[in-house]
């Protein structure tokens, strides 16, 4: 399928090393790459880059999951996507 990067930053220095958990409802419907992004007091305002990719399927039926942002186990913060069919495999 085809891929779309997005980014991902924090929104106050973190206090320590922490890690950003990025999980999809539904692997059939999409995968993200890098799963896992780690922030610093020093960048936790930098945006670091994460791809999304669509999987193929065997219709021309648009799907949804979700994507699930968690830092480190506690806060966790929910994005709705959708996958554009343009072709069957």
């Amino acid at each position: 399928g085809s891929t779309r990067d997005i980014v991902v930053a924090l929104r106050r220095p973190p206090g320590a090393t922490a890690t950003v958990t990025v999980t999809v409802g539904d692997p059939a419907v999409a995968t993200v790459t890098p799963a896992q992004v780690t922030f610093t007091d020093l960048d936790w305002n930098i945006p670091q880059l994460l791809t999304l990719a669509g999987t193929r399927d065997g219709n021309l039926v648009n799907d949804r999951t979700e994507l699930r942002f968690t830092l480190d186990g506690a806060e966790t913060v929910v994005r709705e996507v959708e996958t554009v069919d343009t072709r069957v495999p």
